[in-house]
């Protein structure tokens, strides 16, 4: 059964869907989303309302067009300075963005 929530999700974030990598018709996504990102945070957010947090978000902030005002690409590297220099370029406020990295070599952003 498919869920509303991320059906919203999938209408509003529609540069994620990019041929041959993600295949969203069936949620997987999100499902991958949630459990390489969001449960870092289930401490203070529960599934339910980490995604609520994650549309609010995006309604005030669209992170992937502040990356591409300031030419980052998606699916490449890039260096968390520069990151961060998007975003305050954008908002006017520095963002407090960490990278951790996990024992088989993955890196994310917190």
């Amino acid at each position: 059964m498919k869920d509303p929530k991320l059906d919203l999700l999938d209408s509003k974030c529609t540069d994620l869907k990019s041929p041959g990598i993600y295949i969203i018709d069936d949620q997987t996504f999100w499902k991958t989303q949630w459990e390489k990102h969001g449960t870092c945070s289930i401490e203070l957010y529960k599934q339910n309302a980490y995604f609520d947090l994650a549309i609010k978000l995006y309604d005030l902030y669209n992170i992937t067009k502040f990356f591409e005002n300031n030419g980052i690409k998606r699916h490449m590297s890039h260096r968390l300075n520069t990151m961060s220099a998007a975003i305050k370029s954008e908002t006017q406020f520095m963002p407090d963005i960490i990278c951790i990295s996990r024992s088989y070599g993955k890196k994310w952003l917190k």
